[in-house]
């Protein structure tokens, strides 16, 4: 019978017998559930707050703190272009620690700055980067200014409406490099 320790008498161990079964499987395709479950649910939080009357920076700030954990984000950026100025505009900003840009600290950039970048833009890419240093070498200014930055691990989403780029959402981590679950790009 199955649980019982075979023995020659009742004070001899003879061996033992088992059945044994591999769950690896199962318990990637729940670990995969649970985080999906976690994308729906935040991105259900972030989508009611367009519903609650809060004020837009409320929303977008709120909704980029916790679009920026469930990433594993150590900071997440909302830009917003200045094509006439050539510039882009950072209107919200959250740090790990919980702190929110305000908008009216704004920090401008210029565009030339990112030319890789919103070449990726204007064709509506998103750029996921495991390791900033991974950047092409016609990315160098990029990949200077994220080195500088000690920025190690970049996921960026384009704001595309019509073929005109209006923003970007970014992500960056520090540290060791971070990988981008799939379910980040969605």
């Amino acid at each position: 019978p199955i649980g019982r320790t075979p023995r020659s008498n009742p004070a001899t161990y003879v061996g033992a017998f088992g059945v044994f079964r591999d769950i690896t499987q199962r318990k990637v395709a729940a670990q995969k559930l649970e985080r999906r479950l976690a994308v729906e649910e935040t991105l259900s939080r972030v989508l009611t707050r367009f519903l609650r009357e809060v004020s837009l920076d409320e929303m977008l700030s709120e909704s980029l703190a916790e679009i920026a954990e469930l990433a594993g984000a150590d900071r997440a950026y909302l830009f917003q272009v200045n094509h006439e100025r050539g510039e882009v505009d950072c209107s919200h900003r959250w740090t790990g620690s919980g702190a929110v840009h305000e908008p009216s600290q704004k920090s401008t950039l210029p565009i030339r700055h990112f030319s890789w970048a919103f070449g990726k833009f204007a064709q509506a890419q998103t750029i996921m980067l495991d390791d900033v240093r991974e950047l092409p070498e016609e990315a160098s200014r990029e990949r200077k200014v994220f080195v500088d930055r000690g920025v190690r691990a970049l996921a960026t989403f384009p704001i595309v409406v019509d073929g005109i780029v209006y923003g970007f959402v970014s992500f960056e981590t520090f540290g060791e490099s971070h990988h981008w679950k799939e379910d980040d790009r969605s």
